[in-house]
């Protein structure tokens, strides 16, 4: 067998280690590298993320150019080219993909390279959304060694991923790993070759270092040994190796490669919600940014955006946002997202403002203009929250009760309880909720009528009308909605019926949140966790207790009850209790759409516990399936408690009813018998698992465990025909995680309206992005792709720009175009910013 020898620097820019160390690692492992590849004539150096060379560049750039000579000369390789290795299941397509444009145009910028080979070594798992991405940008192979042997029904290390649309990349998944211990480089490519004889050709991985990468003097001398003894061994890279695979003998694989490492599916819980918040607020200013500026109301403010994609790409790296990191790690992370939503929050109000133009000045001066921004290419159809000021303070005992009107009819809302705690009347805040059109700002007029004293609904109402209109006690707190009713149990604050249009979706006792045995370890919960045997769960406190958590003065409150109701939907508390953990649950139910919806706030202060929201419904029978969104598609999940990953909904279905729940930013569930359970914290250690020395936390010492102090979590329950909720599930996830802009905002009357931004007529037809061009201010580009596994022709339309086009989409293709002038061409993936190879 000739062994070709793959040697790479698998450098963790952050891990057990914060990012200052990745750096000082990567820069004397490149200067090492570069002295070996001097040194040895028959050398070959493989590496791939820019964001190592772009530090190179800044600190040491004597080195990059004597790294661009060797790159030149063929003596180093640059395989994989995407911005960093990621997660390859949790970032949406959108934002994995940006890890690929942002390293492409680099090493195409500065080394005249175009990979052909992707590479993400130590990734939790590859969902098979990838496949496509990666033919479209450029890739014929990919190497990886996770997940494992065991994970595929054939030994070849090599064979054919099959993408969901039919694209095909050639994978090598390495049985050995990416790397070798230091000195040990040629015994462990004898045991490989020995392993693997009856082989022509195969791939070794090698290299030492910062977990993994990079050559060692030792190893190189061993390895020339063996050559010089007639070893049939070289020097090589991916290229070459793959260049000797014959596709038409390898194994086929028409799936994701998935799963593993399940724990990382919800470990470090908030760097995930906040890597989803960054992720949507960077999708919608892209849009506003393109929508202010191709309606010549401002500028696109390209390198603002350009910061805050780059926090959100470094926070994807494949230890940090599947929460197998060390604290600090965590709190540099939260840092770099917390510094690209501030610079999202102040873009946002900057095009907002802008979008605003031709609005009328204020009508009366006893109102307050609401005005809105649908960043969606459809109609808004979820309730808007806005706090604002009245026009003055008000230093009287009276309330006054904000209603909304939309051209002087008025809309369904109430009054919510403000944020602020000043009491008197002039902080206000309203829910309403109005079909909004697509990609544009709606004006609605808040008037006022001063009643006596703030509405407040029964906190527990015990008796209501039954259908005869006789009055009849409630065996728990009851609503009637447009599309059917809710039933919520005072004594356990669980939901005991969720009817849509006459069908019951929810066993007794549904939305509990159970309490698992877990492991200290951050990559698995095995062999603690186990999902069939809860040991507690979430239960009600006394009235006392509840009177405490809640904080109110001078009433005993009860710890299930009502506080909000009116046009829009009603609300219920509930306070809960395990062991030295506290939660608060508010259940939303609108009565307009018949949707429930839920917030959890929960005070964890548990080790080694995971928590799940248990959802029981009654799609139990012999046909129940569950589905999942994945990148840049939807599949089929198990459902035999086996832990599976879903992006932003998850859904329970039969034959003929479909339960689907979405999320903002929880990951990891299970699903047996028609009862999902979704994954809402698990309390491991930092960077956590077993070694040669044994299991840790035996130092006599506090040490902290991941998710302990407060978390928020929401989720949205959409039932109904199976049809027509696996149809309308993407809007809704897209429109709760990417709500409306709203603000209280009196305009100048000046300007002209612009045009609405862009319109998609087909529901299975999604707008991944909507933004300017890499390389030129004057070009927009957008990315759709068919979402639902059906082929589709949609009609889509740019208003502002006067431009309209169809297009044909076969089941989940992506394609890309590109605006300029008014007319619209489709073009690759990579918006022609990167000549790419031929096929």
């Amino acid at each position: 067998m000739k062994t070709h020898l793959f040697c790479n620097a698998h450098l963790d820019p952050v891990w057990l280690w914060q990012w200052e160390s990745g750096l000082a690692e990567g820069l004397s492992t490149f200067r090492a590298a570069a002295d070996f590849v001097d040194e040895y004539p028959d050398f070959i150096f493989n590496h791939n993320e820019s964001l190592l060379y772009q530090w190179v560049e800044e600190h040491e750039p004597a080195l990059f150019e004597r790294i661009k000579r060797q790159v030149a000369d063929g003596r180093w390789k640059i395989v994989g080219g995407w911005f960093l290795q990621p997660d390859c299941n949790i970032p949406s397509g959108e934002s994995i993909f940006r890890q690929v444009l942002r390293g492409r145009i680099y090493f195409y910028d500065k080394f005249g390279e175009v990979p052909i080979t992707a590479v993400n070594f130590d990734s939790f798992g590859h969902a098979q959304g990838l496949v496509q991405m990666l033919e479209k940008c450029g890739y014929k192979y990919y190497v990886n060694i996770r997940p494992g042997r065991g994970n595929y029904d054939f030994d070849s290390e090599d064979f054919l991923w099959k993408g969901y649309d039919g694209s095909e990349v050639i994978v090598h998944r390495s049985d050995r790993g990416y790397n070798s211990v230091f000195g040990t480089a040629a015994e462990e490519v004898q045991k490989f070759n020995e392993k693997w004889s009856e082989n022509e050709n195969g791939l070794f991985l090698w290299g030492v270092g910062n977990h993994g990468g990079g050559p060692s003097r030792k190893d190189l001398n061993d390895l020339a040994k063996m050559m010089e003894e007639g070893a049939d061994i070289l020097h090589s890279t991916p290229d070459d190796y793959f260049a000797t695979v014959d596709r038409d003998k390898i194994p086929v694989v028409d799936r994701g490669l998935n799963h593993i490492m399940q724990g990382c599916y919800t470990s470090i819980i908030r760097i995930k919600q906040m890597h989803r918040r960054l992720e949507n607020d960077l999708i919608m200013v892209e849009k506003m940014a393109s929508h202010a500026a191709l309606a010549g109301l401002s500028t696109y403010e390209k390198q603002k955006i350009d910061d805050a994609w780059r926090d959100l790409l470094f926070s994807e790296f494949h230890d940090s946002l599947p929460g197998s990191c060390i604290q600090p790690v965590e709190e540099d992370i939260i840092r770099m997202l917390d510094h690209g939503l501030e610079i999202m929050n102040q873009l946002k109000a900057k095009y907002f403002l802008a979008l605003s133009a031709g609005q009328e000045k204020i009508r009366d001066g006893n109102s307050v203009p609401i005005l809105v921004y649908n960043p969606h290419p459809f109609t808004y159809d979820q309730p808007i929250d806005v706090e604002f000021l009245l026009p003055k303070q008000l230093w009287h005992k009276e309330f006054s009760n904000p209603i909304v009107y939309l051209d002087g009819q008025r809309v369904p809302s109430q009054s919510a309880k403000e944020t602020a705690n000043f009491y008197m009347d002039w902080c206000k805040r309203v829910v309403f909720q109005y079909p909004l059109p697509p990609a544009s700002v709606t004006r609605f007029d808040v008037f006022f009528e001063v009643i006596e004293k703030r509405p407040t609904p029964d906190p527990l109402p015990l008796f209501g009308r039954g259908p005869d209109g006789q009055r009849r006690p409630y065996r728990g707190i009851h609503i009637e909605t447009a599309k059917g009713s809710v039933s919520i149990n005072p004594r356990t604050g669980l939901v005991d019926s969720y009817i849509v249009d006459g069908k019951e979706f929810f066993k007794h006792g549904a939305l509990s949140v159970d309490v698992f045995a877990d492991a200290f370890n951050c990559w698995d919960g095995r062999p603690f966790f186990n999902p069939r045997t809860p040991i507690g769960s979430f239960t009600p406190m006394t009235p006392g207790q509840a009177t405490d958590f809640a904080g109110v003065k001078g009433s005993l409150v009860s710890p299930v009850r009502v506080t909000d109701d009116g046009d829009v939907h009603l609300v219920v508390e509930a306070d809960l209790q395990y062991n030295l953990s506290r939660m608060l649950v508010r259940y939303l139910v609108n009565k307009l759409s018949g949707v429930l919806e839920m917030e959890i706030k929960v005070f964890y202060a548990e080790s080694e516990k995971r928590l799940k929201l248990m959802v029981p419904t009654t799609l139990d029978g012999e046909d129940s399936e569950y589905q999942g969104q994945t990148i840049f598609g939807r599949e089929k999940l198990r459902a035999d408690y086996w832990e599976v990953l879903a992006q932003y909904w998850q859904a329970v279905t039969d034959g003929e009813y479909a339960l689907a729940i979405i999320d903002d930013g929880v990951y990891g569930s299970h699903c047996y018998a028609g009862e999902a359970g979704l994954s809402l914290v698990r309390s491991a250690g930092y960077g956590a698992g077993r070694s040669a020395w044994g299991e840790p936390f035996h130092e006599l010492m506090y040490q902290q465990r991941m998710d302990q102090g407060e978390r928020r979590y929401r989720f949205r329950f959409e039932a109904g025909k199976r049809e027509d909720v696996l149809s309308r599930i993407d809007r809704a996830a897209a429109i709760f995680n990417q709500r409306a802009y709203a603000l209280a905002f009196c305009p100048s009357g000046q300007g002209t309206k612009p045009a609405p931004l862009v319109t998609v007529d087909c529901e299975n037809v999604a707008l991944s992005c909507f933004k300017q061009s890499e390389r030129s201010e004057s070009v927009y580009i957008l990315r759709l792709f068919e979402c639902q596994g059906v082929a589709a022709k949609a009609k889509v339309e740019i208003p502002v720009a006067g431009a309209s086009f169809e297009a044909d989409f076969a089941p989940f293709e992506i394609k890309t175009f590109r605006l300029e002038g008014g007319m619209i061409t489709e073009t690759d993936m990579l918006e022609g910013a990167v000549e790419l190879p031929k096929k």
